[in-house]
């Protein structure tokens, strides 16, 4: 059985009609997405959001945070207390901004103050800081950690092994340089010690130190190049920043204006100069630009560096004294090149004579 001409007319018209139909309405839906996307009431930032509906503090949390505001205001020093633990806790995972800085705010004050050791217990309460919302409370609870560490209040060790050390690396990824600033340091601490140096590159810590060593804030980039260097005192560690990357970056890092950045990239390479299977690559990049780096560096009339050195000759090996170079080291930067002669294979001693002898027929 089949339609007639005029019945399949009409059943075409039907279909023509629902697709139009429903074009419109798909169009009608896109409208009123575009519209409510362009309207203000949704473009209120997180902060605005926050205060229309702060949470409603709780007794025990204004309780707690009075006492620990009290205790601050008279300056007198608070015992650590494991009693006052929980209110704590309970502070620092609160939703409430106000809550979570006065927290912070007391941790911040005991790290300044002469307590000799801080019970492991009481950094439980970091994960949540660390981890807030909130920009202060980040600062604030980073600089304490900084502190605590600086001052030995805390163990390195502790502090990775109670978890702390992937929030820490999170906050490398921070929008703030203070907080950028911060984090570097703790990482730079941390890597002093030979177990906390495989945790950081397990938790992928390397990319991130690498990316703030490019930072165009000082303090950033001199904590983050400082944490690279402590992770150089590792075999297995600077076999990762290799293959991550980090020799050509260490070598632009030495043209820095900033004395500091240089010494502690030099150093690194001066670690990682140790083992002979980095030779090649620390002498290959670039046609030899570390070698040319370093004699610009020992031949620079930059008078703040002429200033922080002093100016010797010196004869390392044969092949210097044949190419007739007077050296102007700094002792940050002998190390490497008497490391890099003493070591070297043949084919890389010949390529280090011919590069220091390029260097030396352009200097004439």
């Amino acid at each position: 059985m089949s339609l007639c001409d005029v019945c399949s007319d009409l059943l075409k018209d039907v279909v023509a009609l629902v697709q139009r139909a429903s074009a419109r309405i798909v169009q009608r839906i896109r409208d009123c997405i575009a519209s409510l996307t362009r309207c203000p009431c949704l473009k209120k930032d997180k902060g605005n959001l926050g205060k229309d509906r702060e949470p409603v503090l709780q007794r025990h949390e204004r309780e707690a945070a009075q006492e620990f505001l009290q205790h601050l205001d008279t300056g007198k020093y608070c015992k650590i207390k494991l009693n006052c633990l929980h209110a704590l806790k309970t502070l620092s995972i609160s939703e409430n901004p106000k809550l979570q800085q006065s927290a912070a705010i007391y941790y911040l004050h005991i790290s300044q103050q002469g307590i000799t050791q801080l019970p492991s217990k009481f950094l439980e309460c970091y994960h949540a800081l660390l981890q807030s919302h909130d920009l202060e409370v980040q600062k604030i609870t980073s600089l304490s950690l900084v502190n605590l560490l600086t001052e030995e209040k805390v163990t390195k060790e502790t502090v990775v092994q109670m978890g702390l050390l992937e929030p820490i690396l999170e906050l490398l990824g921070s929008g703030d340089q203070t907080v950028q600033c911060n984090s570097c340091a703790c990482v730079a601490m941390l890597a002093t010690s030979a177990s906390n140096r495989e945790a950081i590159v397990y938790a992928g810590g390397i990319l991130p130190l690498l990316v703030l060593c490019k930072s165009y804030e000082p303090r950033v980039q001199q904590n983050a190049v400082g944490a690279i260097l402590n992770l150089t005192r590792s075999e297995t560690t600077r076999e990762v920043l290799c293959k991550e990357g980090a020799l050509p970056l260490l070598m632009i890092l030495l043209q820095s204006p900033d004395s500091e950045i240089q010494y502690y990239s030099c150093a690194a390479l001066s670690n990682i100069a140790t083992c002979p299977g980095h030779h090649m690559a620390l002498l290959q990049v670039g046609n030899c630009f570390l070698l040319k780096t370093l004699l610009s560096l020992m031949l620079s009339s930059v008078e703040k560096v002429n200033k922080r050195a002093p100016v010797f000759s010196m004869g390392v090996e044969r092949e210097m004294r044949e190419a007739r170079i007077i050296i102007l080291y700094t002792p940050k930067q002998c190390n490497l090149c008497k490391r890099l002669f003493r070591s070297c294979l043949s084919d890389e001693r010949r390529m280090l004579f011919c590069c220091f002898h390029t260097a030396d027929s352009e200097s004439n």
